[in-house]
């Protein structure tokens, strides 16, 4: 049975892994030719208000293909279990317990960005990102963008940099980074609130660029 049911779940573990993957490169080339066209427009930007949709899409790629990861890697850690192999059965349950914990932080993300109704929203009055409160422009100190590499992907980080008064006040509202892994990080010696752009709708530096326009 075991040898049956490996036939089955190699195909499903490949499977998510490639849904990944395909999603990523679509939605990249889709951003770069909406870029292009109507940068602005995506954005419903004007002159005192932007609003940044979450990237759906690839929100339920990502939650899809690690859930048939879970499921494989529950489903041979069982079976290795049930073989006696209980030191590599053990490492596939820790395996699975971290894959939980990353799905649940999805979760939690796509969650907050349903109840904001978008990735990220600025106006007169402040700015209002789906995890996190609204910050009057009066506590922010500047915003940022940090771009790099990783394994051969541009990633974005935007930054903020706080008031003392409201950074600790954050720190003591959000939920720990070690229990929501994508969830924004403090850097508490500078004061400065980092939140990953991979699910916000458009060009992280077009919208940051936007969001500077607006503060000034």
């Amino acid at each position: 049975h075991y040898v049956v049911a490996s036939g089955f779940a190699f195909p499903i573990a490949v499977a998510g892994l490639w849904l990944a993957r395909f999603s990523a490169k679509t939605i990249k080339r889709k951003k770069q030719q909406a870029v292009k066209e109507v940068p602005l427009a995506a954005l419903r930007f004007s002159d005192s208000a932007l609003e940044v949709p979450f990237r759906w899409f690839r929100w339920v790629c990502f939650v899809v293909a690690l859930l048939m990861i879970l499921v494989v890697t529950a489903f041979f850690g069982r079976a290795i279990w049930q073989e006696g192999k209980l030191g590599l059965a053990a490492l596939l349950g820790s395996f699975s317990i971290l894959l939980v914990v990353l799905v649940s932080s999805l979760l939690a993300s796509g969650y907050a960005a349903w109840q904001s109704g978008s990735a990220l929203k600025a106006d007169l009055l402040g700015l209002k990102l789906s995890n996190l409160p609204a910050i009057a422009w009066k506590h922010i100190r500047g915003v940022d963008l940090k771009r790099f590499e990783f394994k051969g992907q541009r990633k974005a980080i935007l930054i903020l940099a706080l008031d003392p008064i409201t950074f600790n006040g954050l720190k003591s509202d959000l939920v720990p980074r070690w229990i929501h892994w994508t969830g924004p990080i403090l850097r508490e010696k500078s004061a400065v609130v980092e939140v990953a752009c991979d699910f916000l709708g458009n060009d992280p530096e077009i919208i940051v660029r936007s969001v500077q326009f607006i503060a000034d």
